[in-house]
């Protein structure tokens, strides 16, 4: 490649003929500008409808991602909890138990059964063979 440079740097250069020249220019000064699209990125072109309310959703996220971060326990704090035994959640589950089935019992069941009213002629509970050795 060396020795191709230098016959390369040893050849006179021609000019293009004027008429040549004449005919580029006059090419390019009548062809018209193609009017390329914006450059935009990708994500700029989508959120240029509304820049300023987008700018505002990414704020109020970051203020939340931040609150969340900060309202976070401290280390020493979380490992000061005391570990939950497996009787502590035995326990736990049969009182959660007993008091689901209080709830619905008190929610299905009246507090006293209703009573009976006695009214004459009716059978009250007796049977009837009794009925029978009256009359």
């Amino acid at each position: 490649m060396n020795e191709f440079e230098h016959l390369l740097q040893r050849q006179p250069l021609r000019r293009a003929p004027s008429e040549w020249r004449r005919e580029i220019l006059d090419a390019a000064r009548h062809a018209q500008p193609e009017e390329k699209p914006s450059e935009l990125p990708w994500w700029l072109a989508w959120l240029w409808p509304s820049p300023v309310a987008w700018a505002c959703v990414a704020c109020a996220w970051l203020l939340v991602i931040g609150l969340n971060i900060a309202s976070r326990p401290a280390a020493s704090e979380t490992a000061a909890l005391a570990p939950i035994s497996a009787e502590g959640i035995e326990a736990a589950l049969i009182e959660q138990r007993r008091l689901v089935q209080e709830l619905f019992r008190a929610e299905n069941e009246p507090a006293e059964p209703p009573r009976r009213r006695e009214t004459p002629g009716a059978c009250n509970g007796r049977t009837s063979q009794t009925q029978t050795a009256i009359a």
